[in-house]
């Protein structure tokens, strides 16, 4: 450091080798910095430049870095963290350096344990079968009977005789009491070649509820007044009472032939008649 410089006052650096010279301010910073550069021994052939020109250095090559050690301590363990970086090869002249980065973290403090395992118990009173299911509102969860439906076939068909003038019962359909833990309705199919005496007859399939002779009727099968050969073809039509079976609820159903009008008798066959019931859950 030099003060007043030649007379121009304030503290300079002076670099000896050209007597070039950068003033230091008041507050330490140093202003008017500049790079010199000076021509080699000899100089550089004036058809390359006249500038003068920096020697270049030695290749210089990038630092790797490995993992070292990553040591985990517990959350209430006083040790410090941090990490420190060693020098574990040198550089070379191929190579730059090789540093090992070591590693000390403190784990997160234990949270609460949590429910894992759901009681059927907290929602209800639970039965084999249930199931878990979001509630109305979707803020809880309640426990269902799973809605799940079933065709149904009579165990047997019998015949309606040659010469029947009212109902016969052809076929029945029984469903005991917690089969089904749903409202449910039953969706009825089925058919039945139906033979006049003569062709003054009517005969309808019918579907009676609960009770064979009087029950009400949840399906029919509409024949031809005037035909000899009759094959109603049965389907689900409510014209008394319900057909809707309440959860848990036992039913019978009876599949009967039923003639509508007309002076002739009738029969029907069981090799020639089909019936079915599916069980469609309500909504």
């Amino acid at each position: 450091m030099v003060d007043n410089y030649n007379g121009y006052g304030g503290t300079w650096v002076v670099l000896g080798m050209s007597e070039i010279a950068f003033r230091v301010e008041d507050d330490g910073t140093i202003s008017n910095l500049f790079l010199a550069a000076a021509a080699p021994q000899g100089g550089l052939p004036r058809g390359v430049s006249n500038y003068p020109a920096l020697l270049r250095g030695p290749r210089g090559y990038a630092p790797s870095f490995v993992k070292g050690s990553n040591i985990e301590i517990a959350h209430d363990d006083p040790t410090e963290t941090g990490f420190d970086i060693n020098l574990i090869a040198e550089e070379t002249e191929v190579s730059g350096p090789v540093w090992e980065l070591n590693l000390i973290q403190r784990a997160g403090a234990p949270g609460a344990d949590g429910e894992a395992i759901l009681d059927p118990t907290d929602y209800g009173t639970p039965a084999f079968g249930q199931n878990l299911t979001v509630a109305a509102g979707a803020t809880t969860f309640e426990l269902t009977y799973p809605k799940v439906g079933g065709l149904h076939l009579p165990t047997s068909i019998s015949s309606a005789p040659d010469g029947s003038t009212a109902e016969v019962t052809m076929a029945v359909v029984d469903i005991a009491a917690g089969v089904y833990n749903f409202d449910w309705t039953p969706a009825l199919r089925g058919n039945a070649v139906c033979i006049g005496s003569t062709s003054d007859v009517q005969v309808d399939l019918i579907v009676r509820r609960d009770d064979e002779t009087g029950g009400n009727i949840i399906g029919r099968g509409a024949g031809i007044s005037g035909q000899k050969y009759q094959q109603p073809n049965l389907v689900s039509k409510v014209e008394s009472g319900t057909n809707v079976v309440n959860a848990g609820e036992a039913v019978t159903l009876y599949f009967r032939t039923k003639k509508m009008g007309g002076s002739a008798t009738y029969g029907a066959a069981n090799t020639t008649a089909a019936f079915e019931m599916l069980v469609v859950p309500v909504p």
